[in-house]
């Protein structure tokens, strides 16, 4: 199994990135077992991951700005 973490600042390119992968991913014939989309204020990634046939949670968590 292997973990892969993406961060960065809002509409940097993220999904548009991890889209592509997946992506390049199936087309090799390989699975990706799944996305866990972690935010804090407000998603609909989720719906493209489901689009993408990916199964996919998506978290709210707590975020805390100094």
């Amino acid at each position: 199994m292997n973990l892969v973490t993406i961060s960065g600042p809002p509409s940097s390119g993220k999904t548009s990135i991890i889209l592509k992968t997946i992506n390049a991913i199936q087309d090799r014939g390989l699975k990706v077992g799944g996305v866990v989309k972690f935010d804090c204020l407000y998603t609909d990634d989720d719906i493209l991951y489901e689009k993408a046939g990916v199964p996919v949670k998506k978290r709210f968590v707590r975020c805390f700005v100094s």
